[in-house]
């Protein structure tokens, strides 16, 4: 019994420390914040936001104590800058998951995928895409469990 007291305390804390980062009550602000923060170190620009997440049950398990908050985000970026910043994301925020991936250019010109990588490596000035994604974050709850 207090083998078993022990790692129950262990993984209590474990899971109170991976909980630090999910989103709190404030979750327009957190979120915010959290992707501002990531987007100065790369050549990503946040052009809007939602304010009002969705908020839905996850619907993974029985009784599962969290809730996901479902933000739109539109970005702009070259090419190759957009590609970095989706992988460095979900790499550096496990609780946090990119859906419904839109990409077009921006203003008139429409290029296919070979023009966009063509244009970014023999051009100074590469092509500049227009973002709209969702991004899912799962909710701290506001019970401990």
């Amino acid at each position: 019994s207090p083998t078993i007291q022990v790692r129950l305390e262990s993984r209590r804390h474990e899971l109170e420390a991976k909980e630090d980062g999910m989103a709190p009550v404030d979750k327009f602000k957190w979120f915010y914040d959290t992707l501002d923060k990531f987007l100065v170190q790369r050549h990503v620009k946040l052009t809007d936001i939602t304010r009002e997440p969705e908020i839905a049950d996850v619907g993974t398990l029985p009784k599962f104590p969290y809730q996901s908050a479902v933000f739109g985000v539109r970005l702009s970026a070259h090419f190759r800058d957009l590609g970095a910043f989706l992988a460095d994301f979900e790499n550096a925020f496990p609780y946090m998951r990119v859906k419904n991936l839109e990409i077009e250019p921006e203003g008139e010109v429409k290029l296919g995928v070979r023009e966009l990588l063509r244009s970014d490596a023999e051009s100074n000035e590469p092509a500049k895409l227009s973002v709209r994604l969702r991004v899912v974050t799962l909710i701290k709850p506001n019970t401990p469990l």
